[in-house]
């Protein structure tokens, strides 16, 4: 038995039976490791991002389509698809990341399944164990309330039916599906059209391989169409918003490398370089196991390609890089790892040392694994709001007031103070006192919307005349800051820091500070006369 054989239909029908019967458990294995894995972040609190996506579908679908207009368009169908997921269940930390974590899951599974056909058992499994061990896709967004796990399981399904049709041609059932899975995938983070665009030397194989009738030539028509619609309708939801990403830089070139990184994984890149010297060790040897050229410029494409284009457009126009914006890149990054795994380990059978020189080589690679954050367990996230509110909680008296410095840190401690079904203080909360008379959800907004009179005084530079009317029948506040936050995000007018300014100058800082994350909650009391 050979798992590494490339080509499945050259094995015989029993050893390919046993092939596929160990690869079906050692995936099962891996796969359940994983999910293991990432199980233990799934309760954990939420942050911000994530607390602003609770808040926006735990609302009736109508108030959900409202706040669309101030929403992230990039991903305008998560929010309309979430909204229905959280009717069917409640708005808690486990109920929102589910659809992720099932979707890591499902994408390992497709990306050993594609990585398996091009080239052979060993290729799939190695996939499998790279992206198990990515610590963004696993670490991070396998526990994330946002879009981008379910974008990329929808970007690898249809690299999976594209793929398998460039082999043996487009059926009807092939092309609606991998239209479905373009409309959901673009629906989910307007991006993944990027990914899409590489995968053109599988489409056009699949084109060449397919016998075209009416019917299939009518229902490709009906899919293009639809799915052109979406992209132009997400395409012009994405830049009317784009300001909601303006704390974005473009990238330096001395932070390529690690981007770079980031996006492939260290395991991934240790993979493809290994499998590149063992080719170059044996470029004489005329028994090089042969890979579809479609297939590694497919790859290559998908795994680079959005990355330069979002780069070269960050210079054209605006800075629009980010590693998630690109996260699918990874399972093309882990397939190209399988695949020169898969072929460092045939060439290596031909000479006596040469596995035991591949499993030498695998040792730096499984010791980078241990060392990386979030290969091995969730990552932490950047803020713990829940733990806020708790701490919080413990130590408020009635009549307490609240200021978020700045403005933008309101959503996350909003949402487990007063919103989310265990809401720690309900009605019973400190008061926001910037806030107007609406809440965030009757003005079906992300964000509180500020007092009128409050963002008039910030307009004018003249905070300090109504700090006393603002603060007016407190004595104590609460103040939630984020340390070396720089202010050039403002996606709501900023009244919080020019108000915090003039509390910690006026009003005595206390004992009571914990730091939660990138949130600090300070408490202030009002000086005696």
């Amino acid at each position: 038995m050979s798992l590494g054989e490339p080509h499945l239909s050259s094995t015989v029908p029993g050893e390919r039976t046993r092939t596929d019967r160990v690869f079906a458990w050692l995936l099962t294995a891996i796969v359940a490791l994983t999910a293991l894995k990432a199980s233990r972040g799934l309760s954990i609190s939420m942050w911000g991002d994530e607390a602003i996506t609770a808040s926006t579908v735990s609302r009736g679908f109508s108030d959900t389509v409202d706040v669309l207009h101030e929403a992230d368009g990039g991903f305008a169908g998560y929010s309309l698809l979430m909204n229905l997921w959280v009717w069917l269940g409640e708005p808690t930390e486990v109920w929102l990341r589910l659809p992720s974590f099932v979707a890591v899951v499902a994408t390992i599974t497709l990306a050993a399944i594609l990585a398996r056909r091009i080239a052979g058992a060993v290729s799939g499994l190695v996939a499998a164990v790279v992206l198990a061990l990515h610590p963004d896709l696993v670490g991070v967004y396998a526990i994330e309330g946002r879009p981008y796990a379910l974008a990329v399981l929808a970007v690898t399904g249809v690299a999976v039916i594209v793929h398998g049709a460039s082999l043996t041609g487009l059926t009807a059932r092939r092309i609606i599906a991998a239209g479905l899975l373009v409309a959901v995938a673009v629906s989910l983070h307007t991006l993944t059209v990027l990914a899409f665009a590489a995968m053109l030397p599988w489409l056009l194989g699949a084109v060449r391989a397919t016998t075209w009738t009416r019917a299939r030539t009518a229902i490709a028509a009906v899919v293009l169409a639809v799915d052109a619609g979406v992209i132009v309708v997400m395409l012009i939801l994405a830049v009317r918003f784009s300001y909601l990403q303006s704390w974005l830089t473009n990238l330096a070139p001395r932070d390529w490398p690690d981007f770079l990184t980031t996006v492939a994984s260290l395991p991934a890149l240790l993979c493809v370089l290994g499998g590149a010297i063992a080719m170059a060790v044996s470029r004489r040897s005329p028994q090089v196991p042969d890979i579809s050229r479609a297939d590694v410029c497919a790859l290559i494409t998908w795994a680079i390609g959005p990355t330069v284009v979002l780069l070269v457009g960050g210079w054209l126009y605006r800075p629009m890089l980010l590693p998630r914006y690109v996260l699918s890149s990874a399972v093309a990054w882990a397939v190209l790892a399988g695949i020169a795994v898969s072929i460092a380990w045939q060439l290596a059978a031909r000479r006596s040392w040469g596995r035991a020189a591949v499993l030498a080589a695998a040792v730096p690679v499984i010791a980078v694994v241990l060392l990386t954050p979030g290969a091995l367990a969730h990552v932490d996230k950047p803020e713990q709001p829940r733990e806020a509110a708790e701490w919080i909680a413990g130590r408020h008296e009635s009549g307490d007031g609240l200021l978020y410095a700045p403005t933008w840190n309101e959503p996350a401690l909003r949402w487990y103070l007063t919103e989310s079904p265990d809401a720690v203080l309900g009605d019973d909360a400190p008061v926001d006192i910037a806030a107007g008379e609406a809440t965030a959800r009757e003005s079906g907004a992300y964000w509180t919307p500020s007092r009128p009179e409050l963002v008039r005084a910030v307009e004018t530079s003249s905070v300090g005349s109504v700090f006393e009317q603002i603060t007016e029948g407190y004595d104590r506040i609460w103040l939630v800051s984020v340390p070396g936050a720089d202010g050039r995000w403002r996606p709501v007018p900023e009244v919080g820091t020019p108000l915090s300014e003039e509390l910690t100058e006026r009003w005595t800082e206390t004992a009571e500070s914990r730091d939660f994350g990138m949130s600090r909650v300070t408490l202030y009391t009002r000086p005696t006369a």
